[in-house]
């Protein structure tokens, strides 16, 4: 992200966002690499807060100071959502190629 012009502080948190977004995301491919999971809507519905939330961490200032992040602009969102997209999708292939090999 620096070389798009995006100061260190803006990069940092943007890779924050970016961790934290994907971890929720691999939740996903990860529990489908032995057998087709059960539909958990619990689990649904607290990836998709915790996904929501992520915008707050940024937005309000005792979050930003607590975890030292930068407002990011929404190309940097873009980016960052992107990134993980591809990298989810990435994962959940490689995850069901996998699971088919073992069959």
């Amino acid at each position: 992200m620096p070389l798009l012009g995006y100061s260190t502080g803006a990069t940092r948190t943007a890779v924050f966002l970016f961790e934290s977004i994907a971890q929720l995301a691999y939740v996903y491919p990860s529990r489908q690499l032995e057998l087709r999971p059960l539909r958990n809507r619990v689990l649904n519905v607290i990836v998709v807060l915790s996904i929501l939330l992520q915008p707050a961490l940024v937005y309000f200032p005792v979050t930003r100071r607590l975890l030292a992040l930068e407002p990011i602009g929404i190309e940097a969102w873009g980016t960052l959502l992107g990134g993980v997209a591809v990298s989810w999708l990435f994962a959940d292939f490689y995850c069901r190629r996998v699971r088919r090999a073992a069959l």
